[in-house]
Formats: C-alpha cells, sequence, structure tokens
C-alpha cells in the first residue's frame, strides 16, 4: 500500500482539479492518462483498485456498483454538480 492516497479522476471531474492538487504532493491520474476515456464504470473501479487509488467521480453508477459489492480501493463522491474545483480539490486535500 503505498504511503500517501492516490486518486483517479474520472470523466465526471473537471480536468481543473487535477493542476489543483499537484501543489498538495498528491498523486493522481486521470482517464485521459491512462486510456480510461471510454471504459466502463466496471473497469474504472478496477483500474482504480490495481493501482490503489480512490475514484474520484460525481457518478452515482460507481456508488450502486461497490453497494452491490464490486471491489475498490475507495470512492470520493461529489453529491452534487454545484462544487466548485476549490471546494473538490480542498475536499481531496482533507482525505
Amino acid at each position: 500500500m503505498p504511503d500517501r492516497i492516490r486518486f483517479h479522476l474520472d470523466e465526471h471531474i473537471s480536468g481543473q482539479v487535477a493542476p489543483g492538487i499537484a501543489p498538495a504532493r498528491l498523486q493522481r491520474d486521470d482517464d485521459g492518462e491512462v486510456g480510461l476515456r471510454t471504459a466502463t464504470d466496471a473497469e474504472q473501479l478496477s483500474f482504480a483498485l490495481i493501482e490503489h487509488c480512490v475514484l474520484v467521480t460525481r457518478d452515482a453508477d460507481l456508488l450502486r456498483l461497490a453497494r452491490a459489492g464490486v471491489p475498490h480501493a475507495g470512492i470520493a463522491f461529489c453529491t452534487t454538480q454545484t462544487y466548485t474545483v476549490s471546494e473538490i480539490v480542498h475536499g481531496l486535500i482533507l482525505i
């Protein structure tokens, strides 16, 4: 297990979040970087599990998969579309 939390940002999270967490030295991947832009939700969870990343999303379908027992390394879910990039970055730093 890594010594710090890694995040995987899915397509539902603004690309502006990634550079926002960089100054806090948080490790992150996003869909475009790892070729998952068109991946299924199950593939997203599987990738994040293998890479030991918390999946950051606004996609409630991922929560349904987690409730159904699909294994994952963690999900950071933004409950509404009204969170600003700054608020999301701050929340990830707090995690």
